[in-house]
C-alpha cells in the first residue's frame, strides 16, 4: 500500500524547450489548430524567420534555402495552443490539467516542435516576468518512449528530427501537459502555451518521403518527479582550463542540503563518483513500441541546464569500457554583442548545444549503460533547483540491422574539438565529435539583465527574532519599501531569525537568500544573484528553499513548510557589525537586510507562565465521536449534528487552536481527533498523546508513549484511550487513564518481523483491541525483508493489553510456497449483532504467488465463545477481470526512475494496477435489506460485497488507478449514499447506494488527494487537502461550499499547514487535524460558524446565488464533464450571465467568429464562486443554433440557442 512508487501524473522536470521565431503579433488570442475548435491554415515546414543556426543545420541537412523547406508538399507545420493561464501573483506551480492537449488528428510522423509562452497579442513576456519554467509534453498511451517525448524550459531548444527520421503518433494518442508557469511579479496576467508541430501523414511518410521511426530517450542526472539539486560555491573543485570552481553533480559533494532541506547524495554527503546511469533494455525485452530491442542508433541529443549550468556530460559503457559520447554545453550570449558568445553564466540568456546526423551518431547495444552528469560554475554565485537533462532520439534497429549511420563509441577515434572540424561522421575515417551545436541564437525576451546599483538607504533598527513575509514585502527589514520597514532588524551573534510566509495561504512560494550587500538595484534575468557576501565583504551562504505547500513527494518546489529559521552564529560565518542581505529567488525584486550585533546585545523575553490545567468540557448535543470511524459500521456520519448544514458551513472559522510544540510536546497529526466525554484527543506522529478541553482547546494533558509514533487514530472506550504504535519493527499497543494521561498497560510487540508497522486505528467490540499489522518499511525495503512478510490481525485484551488471538492474513503452511504480503492498513469494521469483523488487505509482496487473501476483504469471526474467534471465516479478492474494461481506458502515467512493480500487474495504467484495500470498509444495508460491506480500492474502484456470502454485488469505477492512487483516504456513509476521495487528479465524489452510479465528483484544492478520509454531518461532506484547507461539500450536489485554511488560527504562529489528518463532526463543531510528515510541530483547530479566535476568524468559500436571468453554469466536476446547463436559450441581447460552481477556472467562449475574427460571444475566465457576464448575445441571429466550449477544457461544451 505505502509504495510511493511515483506512478502518477505529477511533476517531471524540464529539458529542452522550443521558442516561436515567427516576430508576428496577433491581433486575438491564440488559437489552436483545425478540427479542435478555430481553423488556422498549417503553413509549410521550413526555418524560422531570422534563425541563422536553424537554417545552418538544415543547410548541412541538405535542404535547399534561402527558406530551407522540409518535406515540400509533405510536412504541414500545425498550430496549436492552450490557454488562456490564468497566472496568479507570484505562481510557481507545479500544473498538471486534468484534459487532454490538441495533437495531429491522424496517423503520421512528428519532425520537429516549437512551443513558446505568449500574451493576448502574441508578445513573448520578457523572462524576468513570466517564464516557462517547464512544461512537458507526455503519451498518455505510454508507448513513445522511456518517458515524456518533450518539454520546454527557458533557453528553449528546439526539438528537431535529423532528415529522413520522425516521430510516429497515432490519432488514438492521447497527449497530455504538464506546465509550470513562474509569475515574478505580484500581478496576474493570462498567457497561452503555444506549440507548432511540423507532421507528415503516415502513408506519404512512409510510402513517399521514406521516414524512418525515431523514438524519445529521456535521461537525467536525478530520476525522479521534480529532479534538481543544489550548488553552492563551498563545493567543487578548479577547472584546469578556466581556473574556476565548478561542481559535478552527482558524482561530487555540490551543497549542504537538497532543494527541500533534506540529506541525499552528494547534497549534505559525499557523491557517488560514477554519476547517474540508464540502462537500455537486454536483448529481446521491450521498449516503447518496439517488443524485441535488438539495439538502435542515437541520431540526436541535446542537453538541459539552469543558469550557471556550464554542461551535460553523457558517457556511454559496455561491458567495462566506459567514453564519452556528447558534452551538451551552455553557451551564454555576450550583453554588449548578443550575436557573440562571452556572457557570464548567470541567466536565461543562453543556448544549449546539440547534435546528431549528418556528422554525429553512436550505435547502442542492448545492455548499454549510458551515464549522466551535470557541471555548475561554483564560482561566481550558488544555484538552487538545478537540474541536468538531456533528451535523446533513439533509431531502433530493424530485422536487417541498423536503420540510421551510426559509429561504435567505444573503438571510433575521438575529436573533441568545439567545431568538430574532423567532420565526424563524414570524415574519411568516421570520428567521435562529443561537441554540438546551438539551435538558436540571443532572444529579445533576454534583454534584461538588471544589475547592482545604489546603496541600502535604510538604518538601523530595533532587535528582532522573527521577519514576516506577506504581500510580497519582508518585514522588518524590506530594502525594497524602505519607507514601510522600521529599518533593519538586528540580531545577536548566537541568536536566530525565524522567517514565516504568510503569502502560502495564497498558494505563494518565498525563499530567504543570501545576496551580497547591498544587493539594491534593477531586477533582471542575472540579478540578484545568491553571491551572498556582508558588508565587510565576507562571503556568506543561506537559503531557506521555497517556503509553502505543494503536493506531497518532492512533486514541486515546495519545502512543505512555511517557517524557516537561519541561525546567527559564527560556526555559520556571521559576524557582529555586518549587514547581511537577501532576496527571494522566486520573486527577485523582493529584498531584505538584517544586521547582527555583539552576543547579548538583545536577549528576548521569557515566555508568562502557564495557567491553570482545565478539565474536560462539560455534556453537550451534537453528539461524540469516540474512533477512528465513528462508530463500529464506520460511517465516519454523525447523525447528530443539526446545527451545522448547507445554509452555514461556508461561515465555519476557527474557534480555537491547538499546537503540539505550543503545549510542549511535538510532532503532527495523521489521524481523526476523536472527541469523546469532553475531550479531544489524538496522537502525534512523534509518540504524544494530547487531551484537551473540547469546548476551548485548552491541553488537559498529555503524555509521551515509550518509544515510537502515532499514525493513526486513537480509541476511547470505558475510561480508557487506545493507541497503536509504530515504533521500528516492533509495534505496540497502549492503553492511557482518559482522565490523567498515566500508561495504564503497553502491549508486547504485536509483530517483530523487519519492518512490520501499523497505520490503522485501533477498535474496540466486546473487550478486545483489533488491529492490523501492515508492512510499510519492509514494502519498501530490500527484497529479503519483503519476501518474507506477513501481514496479520491481531486482538490483545482491552482490559490488559494481554495477547489473545494473532492471526496471519495468510496461512502459514502456504509460506514456504512463496506467498507473502496480505498487509492490513486499515480499520475494521464490526458488525456487532452478527459478531463479525470486516477488513481489506493490501498487495501480495511477489508477483508470482497471489493469495486469494491478498487485496481482499476479509470476513473474521469476532465471537470469543467460538473456537474459529479471530479466525478469517471468508474472503472477497478485488480482482482486475471484473471492471478490466473500464480500466484499459484509463490513462497511463507513468515518471522516470520508477522500479518495476514487485506485486501482480493487470489492465490499465501502463499495466500496473495496485489493488490493496488501504481504506477503511464501510458497512450499510442494501435497498433489498442485506447486509453489505464496501471498500474503497487503490484501482480507483468501490467494491460492494453481500456479508453473508462475501460474494460481490456491484463495482463502481471513480477515478484512474495507479500506485499512489485511487482511493486510499477512508469513505463514509450517511444512510443513501457513499462518500470518498480519489487521488489522482484529485476529487470526491458520492455513489448512489440505490443506483451503484456516480452522483457528482467534485475536484479538491491539491490536485493528489492521497490520504485524507471524508466525514459527513446534516448535508456536508467534509475532508483537508494536501494543500492544508478544510473542504466542505454539499453531500447533495458536490458545489463546494467551504475552502478554509486549517491553520489560519492566532495560537499557531504559522499559516496554512500541509494536511493528512481527518475530520470529526462533534459538539457542533468540526475539528480538522493537521499532519503528513512527521514534522516537529502539529495542529488541531475547532471550527464554528462565525467563530472568532483571539479577534480572528472568517468564512470561508462558497457558491453565490444564481443571477436572476438566463445563467450557465459550471457545476462540480465541470471539467471532467461538461457544463451543467448544456442548453441555453437566450433573446438576442438579453443580458447572460455565467457562474463557476467548480474549483478548476473556466470561461465560456463561441465557437462562431464575427467580422472582427473574434469569438462571436464569450465571458472572461473565472474561478470558483466567481459571476462574470456573457458579453456578444447582441451580436447572435434569431432562431440560430450557437456552440460554445471553455477555453481551458475545451471538452467541455455547450448550446446557445438565440430567440427573438
Amino acid at each position: 500500500m505505502k509504495r510511493w512508487r511515483q506512478r502518477v501524473a505529477v511533476a517531471v522536470a524540464a529539458v529542452l524547450a522550443v521558442p516561436l521565431f515567427s516576430g508576428t503579433s496577433r491581433a486575438a488570442p491564440p488559437l489552436p489548430e483545425p478540427g479542435f475548435v478555430h481553423p488556422l491554415a498549417p503553413s509549410p515546414c521550413t526555418v524560422d524567420r531570422g534563425n541563422t543556426y536553424e537554417a545552418a543545420q538544415y543547410k548541412q541537412e541538405g535542404w535547399a534555402g534561402p527558406n530551407y523547406e522540409r518535406y515540400h508538399g509533405a510536412c504541414q507545420r500545425l498550430h496549436f495552443a492552450f490557454g488562456p493561464i490564468h497566472v496568479r501573483p507570484g505562481q510557481n506551480d507545479v500544473i498538471i490539467q486534468p484534459i487532454t492537449i490538441e495533437k495531429p488528428a491522424y496517423d503520421g510522423y512528428v519532425t520537429r516542435l516549437s512551443p513558446n509562452l505568449v500574451r493576448a497579442d502574441g508578445s513573448v513576456p520578457p523572462i524576468e516576468e513570466i517564464h516557462l519554467h517547464h512544461g512537458v509534453w507526455y503519451s498518455l498511451n505510454g508507448n513513445y518512449g522511456n518517458s515524456a517525448f518533450f518539454a520546454s524550459g527557458e533557453e528553449k531548444t528546439i526539438f528537431d528530427l535529423p532528415r529522413g527520421y520522425g516521430m510516429p503518433v497515432k490519432a488514438t494518442d492521447t497527449w497530455q501537459l504538464l506546465y509550470m508557469v513562474h509569475n515574478q511579479r505580484s500581478q496576474p496576467d493570462n498567457v497561452w502555451i503555444t506549440y507548432d508541430v511540423d507532421y507528415v501523414a503516415k502513408d506519404v511518410a512512409e510510402k513517399t518521403v521514406g521516414l524512418r521511426p525515431a523514438l524519445p530517450l529521456w535521461l537525467d542526472v536525478r530520476p525522479s518527479t521534480y529532479p534538481v539539486f543544489n550548488v553552492q560555491r563551498k563545493y567543487g573543485h578548479k577547472d584546469p582550463v578556466t581556473g574556476h570552481y565548478v561542481c559535478t553533480w552527482p558524482n561530487e559533494k555540490t551543497a549542504d542540503f537538497d532543494p527541500w532541506g533534506k540529506t541525499f547524495t552528494g547534497q549534505g554527503a559525499a557523491g557517488n563518483g560514477t554519476g547517474t546511469p540508464y540502462r537500455l533494455p537486454a536483448r529481446g525485452k521491450p521498449y516503447a513500441q518496439v517488443p524485441n530491442f535488438q539495439g538502435g542508433t542515437i541520431i540526436g541529443i541535446g542537453g538541459h541546464l539552469h543558469p550557471g549550468g556550464l554542461d551535460v556530460d553523457v558517457d556511454l559503457q559496455r561491458a567495462a569500457e566506459r567514453r564519452r559520447i556528447f558534452t551538451s554545453e551552455a553557451h551564454y550570449w555576450n550583453w554588449k554583442t548578443p550575436t557573440k558568445e562571452g556572457g557570464p553564466p548567470t541567466s536565461w540568456d543562453l543556448s544549449m548545444s546539440v547534435t546528431g546526423l549528418p556528422r554525429w551518431g553512436v550505435h547502442v547495444e542492448p545492455g548499454d549503460t549510458i551515464w549522466m552528469s551535470a557541471t555548475y560554475d561554483a564560482e561566481t554565485q550558488s544555484t538552487y533547483e538545478d537540474m541536468g537533462i538531456a533528451v535523446a532520439w533513439l533509431a531502433p534497429d530493424g530485422s536487417n540491422g541498423p536503420t540510421a549511420p551510426g559509429l561504435d563509441p567505444i573503438k571510433a577515434p575521438a575529436d573533441t574539438s568545439e567545431a568538430c572540424t574532423s567532420g565526424g561522421l563524414r570524415a574519411p575515417t568516421p570520428t567521435l565529435c562529443d561537441k554540438g551545436t546551438v539551435t538558436h541564437g540571443h532572444m529579445a525576451e533576454a534583454n534584461h539583465h538588471g544589475g547592482p546599483n545604489g546603496t541600502l538607504p535604510m538604518r538601523i533598527g530595533s532587535p528582532a527574532s522573527r521577519v514576516e513575509i506577506a504581500a510580497f514585502s519582508y518585514q522588518p527589514g524590506d530594502s525594497g519599501s524602505a519607507t514601510l520597514s522600521p529599518g533593519i532588524p538586528t540580531v545577536p551573534l548566537g541568536g536566530s531569525l525565524t522567517f514565516d510566509n504568510w503569502d502560502a495561504a495564497a498558494d505563494i512560494y518565498h525563499s530567504v537568500t543570501a545576496c551580497a550587500y547591498p544587493c539594491t538595484g534593477a531586477t533582471g534575468i542575472a540579478f540578484p544573484l545568491a553571491d551572498g557576501r556582508s558588508s565587510t565583504g565576507k562571503p556568506i551562504e543561506f537559503d531557506s528553499g521555497e517556503l509553502g505547500y505543494g503536493p506531497p513527494g518532492n512533486i514541486g518546489p515546495a519545502k512543505q513548510q512555511p517557517t524557516w529559521t537561519l541561525n546567527v552564529t559564527a560556526a555559520n560565518g556571521f559576524e557582529p557589525g555586518a549587514t547581511y542581505t537577501y532576496f527571494c529567488r522566486i520573486h527577485p525584486f523582493m529584498r531584505g537586510a538584517f544586521a547582527v550585533t555583539a552576543p547579548g546585545a538583545h536577549a528576548p523575553g521569557a515566555s508568562p507562565p502557564p495557567g491553570p490545567t482545565p478539565g474536560p468540557a462539560p455534556p453537550t448535543a451534537g453528539g461524540e465521536w469516540r474512533s477512528y470511524g465513528h462508530d463500529f459500521a464506520n460511517t465516519r456520519n454523525q447523525d447528530d449534528e443539526h446545527v451545522i448544514g448547507r445554509g452555514n458551513a461556508a461561515r465555519l472559522a476557527p474557534a480555537w487552536t491547538f499546537s503540539s510544540q505550543a503545549a510542549g510536546g511535538e510532532g503532527d497529526f495523521t489521524g481523526t481527533p476523536v472527541v469523546a466525554d469532553g475531550y479531544v484527543i489524538a496522537g502525534s506522529n512523534r509518540g504524544w498523546v494530547f487531551a484537551l478541553n473540547a469546548d476551548s482547546g485548552q491541553l488537559v494533558w498529555k503524555a509521551k508513549v515509550p518509544t515510537g509514533g502515532i499514525n493513526s487514530t486513537v480509541a476511547v472506550d470505558g475510561g480508557l484511550v487506545y493507541a497503536a504504535v509504530s515504533a521500528g519493527g516492533r509495534p505496540y499497543v497502549v492503553a492511557l487513564d482518559e482522565a490523567t494521561g498515566v500508561l495504564r498497560w503497553r502491549s508486547a510487540p504485536i509483530d517483530t518481523q523487519a519492518g512490520s508497522d501499523v497505520y490503522g486505528s485501533p477498535v474496540l467490540f466486546d473487550g478486545v483491541v483489533t488491529i492490523g499489522v501492515s508492512g510499510g518499511a519492509a514494502e519498501l525495503g530490500p527484497e529479503t525483508e519483503r519476501n518474507v512478510f506477513h501481514g496479520s490481525v491481531v486482538f490483545l485484551d482491552a482490559a490488559t493489553g494481554a495477547l489473545l488471538k494473532k492471526t496471519w492474513t495468510i496461512p502459514t503452511d502456504q509460506w514456504a510456497a512463496g506467498f507473502a504480503g496480505a498487509s492490513v492498513w486499515s480499520t475494521p469494521a464490526i458488525d456487532p449483532s452478527a459478531r463479525l469483523a470486516y477488513v481489506g488487505t493490501g498487495n501480495p509482496f511477489q508477483p508470482e504467488h497471489k493469495s486469494p487473501r491478498a487485496d481482499a476483504i476479509l470476513k473474521i469471526d469476532m465471537d470469543r465463545s467460538h473456537a474459529s474467534f479471530g479466525e478469517i471465516v471468508g474472503a472477497y479478492q478485488g480482482t482486475v477481470e471484473t471492471y478490466e474494461t473500464a480500466m484499459q481506458r484509463a490513462p497511463c502515467f507513468d515518471t522516470p526512475g520508477n522500479p518495476p512493480p514487485y506485486y501482480p500487474q493487470g489492465a490499465g495504467s501502463c499495466g500496473d494496477m495496485d489493488l490493496d484495500f488501504g481504506a477503511a470498509p464501510n458497512l450499510f444495508r442494501g435497498a433489498d435489506g442485506k447486509q453489505l460491506v464496501g471498500e474503497g480500492q487503490k484501482a480507483g474502484v468501490y467494491h460492494v460485497v453481500e456479508t453473508a456470502t462475501m460474494k460481490g454485488q456491484w463495482q463502481t469505477v471513480v477515478g484512474p488507478p495507479s500506485s499512489v492512487g485511487g482511493i486510499v483516504g477512508s469513505t463514509a456513509y450517511d444512510g443513501k449514499a457513499v462518500y470518498g476521495p480519489v487521488t489522482v487528479p484529485g476529487y470526491v465524489w458520492s455513489i448512489g447506494t440505490s443506483s451503484h452510479q456516480i452522483r457528482w465528483a467534485s475536484p479538491t484544492g491539491d490536485g493528489a488527494h492521497y490520504g485524507e478520509p471524508v466525514a459527513v454531518a446534516n448535508g456536508v461532506m467534509y475532508t483537508v487537502d494536501l494543500k492544508g484547507f478544510l473542504d466542505g461539500y454539499d453531500t447533495s450536489t458536490g458545489v463546494p461550499l467551504l475552502h478554509r485554511p486549517i491553520a489560519l488560527g492566532a495560537n499557531t504562529g504559522t499559516n496554512s499547514t500541509n494536511s493528512w489528518g481527518g475530520v470529526s463532526v462533534a459538539r457542533h463543531t468540526v475539528y480538522a487535524a493537521t499532519g503528513i510528515t512527521s514534522q516537529a510541530n502539529g495542529f488541531i483547530v475547532a471550527f464554528r460558524p462565525d467563530a472568532t479566535e483571539n479577534g480572528g476568524g472568517g468564512g470561508g468559500g462558497g457558491v453565490p446565488g444564481l443571477p436572476g436571468g438566463p445563467t450557465i453554469v459550471a457545476g462540480p466536476g465541470a471539467y471532467v464533464s461538461t457544463y451543467l446547463t448544456p442548453a441555453m436559450a437566450v433573446r438576442v441581447g438579453q443580458p447572460l450571465d455565467f457562474v463557476n460552481a467548480d474549483l478548476p477556472q473556466h470561461d465560456v467562449v463561441g465557437v462562431d467568429l464575427g467580422p472582427d475574427g473574434q469569438p462571436l460571444f464569450r465571458s472572461k475566465l473565472i474561478g470558483l464562486g466567481e459571476v462574470a457576464t456573457v458579453d456578444g448575445t447582441n451580436r447572435l441571429t434569431p432562431g440560430k443554433t450557437y456552440t460554445f466550449y471553455c477555453s481551458i477544457h475545451p471538452g467541455m461544451r455547450g448550446t446557445l440557442i438565440a430567440t427573438p
